[in-house]
């Protein structure tokens, strides 16, 4: 698993060849998302973020799984798209205190 610690943006901050980090300005530079669970607080940017994050799914160097402390639209739009094409990438919302109590 993979705690993000500072909210991130597909479109621009992880690179779609790779699946790192590449935004400079993140705590978490060159760190690879691929077949990791990922905990993110939540994405920044663009309506182009789901479009990136699919593109990451579709090149098989998107993480395992994507958690976040509410839905998540980017997340959720682009996990929705794989899904109807047949790729699996869960997409979790829940809230930080019940993660607490568990």
């Amino acid at each position: 698993m993979l705690a993000l610690v500072e909210p991130i943006s597909f479109w621009g901050g992880v690179c779609p060849q790779t699946g790192t980090v590449i935004d400079r300005f993140h705590p978490q530079f060159g760190v690879a998302l691929q077949g990791k669970i990922v905990f993110m607080p939540v994405t920044k940017g663009s309506t182009a973020g789901p479009g990136a994050l699919l593109e990451l799914i579709f090149a098989g160097l998107a993480p395992a799984a994507i958690i976040t402390p509410a839905l998540d639209l980017a997340v959720l739009t682009a996990a929705s798209l794989a899904a109807s094409l047949g790729i699996a990438v869960p997409a979790i919302g829940i809230e930080i205190e019940r993660l607490a109590e568990a």
